[in-house]
This record gives C-alpha cells, structure tokens and sequence, in this order.
C-alpha cells in the first residue's frame, strides 16, 4: 500500500515537474498579423499558410498544398506563392472565427467553390482549441545519446531550426508543449500531441502563432509536421472572398 502510494506521488510531482503553464493556440492566432506565412512539411506534401487578413473577431486563412514530388530543386515559397502557386492542388480560404476557434466558412478556388466546413473543421478547430501544458527543461527531449549509468546528463536542450525566407536562423529557442487528443474516435483519438513554439524576441521577423513541430505520439513519418520556411509581407494574388 505505501510502495503504490509512493508511485502515485512520485507521478503527480513528476507531472508538475513536466508541465506548468498552459496554453491554446486559438489565442495565439488572435496575435496573428496579416501577410505572415509558414511553410510545413507532412506526409510528402507541402503546405503554404498565409494570414490574408483579420479583424478583432475573424481571421481570413489561406492553405495552398503541393507534393513534394512537383518540387524540383530550391524553391523561393513567397515567390512561388505570390505569382499564383504553380502545381499545386489544392487552395482553400477559410474564415475563422477568434471568438470560437471554429471556422464557420471554405471556399476552394481549385474546385471554384465552397465545401463543407464540418468535416474540414474538425481536426484544426480541435487542435486550436486543446490546452496545451509547457515541458520544463529538465523534461525535454536532448541531442545526443543517453549517457551511462550514474552520470550526469548535460546533452543540450533540442529545438526544431527556423527558417526565415530561406535562411536558417540559429539563435531562436522554442518552448515544448504537450497534451492529449481527445477521445473522438478519430485516429488521433487520446493519443498525445507535442507541439514546439518558439520564442518570442525584440523585432523578429517570424510568425510566433503557429507551431513550427508538431508530433503525434506512437506514428512515425505521417504523424510530424514541421515548418520548413516563414515569413511575412506576403501578398495573395487572389480575391477577398469573405466580407
């Protein structure tokens, strides 16, 4: 009885270790500027977010997609992006509401009209709207091997790079979060989500509103994505379709 209590305390305070603040995406979109973008990388397919516009309540998001098998050699994604996304194979617009972290509306300019935002809405509103719970150092995931029994562990701390407009920027920490998907009967149904978001600093000239790593507990490849450029100023070629 006083070994299993033991292994209950030693739970709890290891959690309170691990995690502290607490944190929700959909606030952090709410800091979003308009002409900010992320590239990500998941499951062979790039995908180009831009923040085409916002106001106190809505927030106009723009998702262009392309296989990474049309990619041929460097590519300059703001450019790539401004003169109209060639071989992609999906745009959408979507209209977000700040107050709910739900999108109420998606319009398709690749199938020139609106799809149904239910079933599109379902994975980025749940993840917007889960409380996330910050990793403390000692928690986080380190470079380098494990070391030997009974020595110290002084690996440093991991962090995702960060790529502004092409170039790779070396002094920018990222905090680590965690939590755990619901039980939606999903494939991501209670599986656990870590996210990495990086910190702010003085004049910076990257998006802080959207993880730049996020990783699916128990998937491998297919359960990562990561921001493989960023930006602002950029300017959408196509028209305000939200009023």
């Amino acid at each position: 009885m006083r070994w299993f209590l033991f292994l209950t305390l030693l739970t709890v305070f290891s959690s309170i270790l691990c995690f502290g603040e607490q944190l929700r995406l959909v606030h952090l979109m709410q800091e979003a500027t308009p002409g900010s973008y992320l590239v990500t990388f998941q499951n062979k397919n790039f995908t180009f977010i831009h923040i085409y516009d916002k106001n106190d309540r809505y927030l106009t998001l723009e998702e262009i997609s392309i296989p990474a098998s049309r990619i041929k050699g460097g590519m300059d994604w703001k450019q790539w992006f401004e003169t109209g996304g060639m071989g992609h194979t999906s745009w959408i617009m979507s209209h977000l509401n700040l107050n709910t972290g739900h999108f109420e509306a998606a319009y398709s300019f690749t199938k020139r009209g609106w799809i149904d935002i239910k079933e599109a809405d379902h994975y980025m509103s749940t993840l917007l709207n889960l409380t996330f719970y910050s990793i403390s150092e000692d928690c986080r995931r380190k470079i380098g091997p494990p070391p030997g029994y009974g020595k110290q562990d002084e690996r440093p701390v991991w962090h995702p790079r960060l790529v502004v407009d092409g170039i790779l920027l070396s002094d920018v920490n990222f905090k680590g979060w965690k939590t755990r998907w619901p039980n939606d009967r999903s494939d991501l149904s209670k599986k656990k989500i870590e996210i990495y978001l990086p910190e702010k600093m003085e004049a910076c000239t990257y998006p802080t509103f959207f993880p730049y790593w996020i990783e699916v507990e128990g998937k491998l490849a297919s359960g990562r994505l990561r921001v493989i450029d960023s930006g602002q100023w950029a300017k959408s070629p196509m028209p305000q379709i939200f009023i």
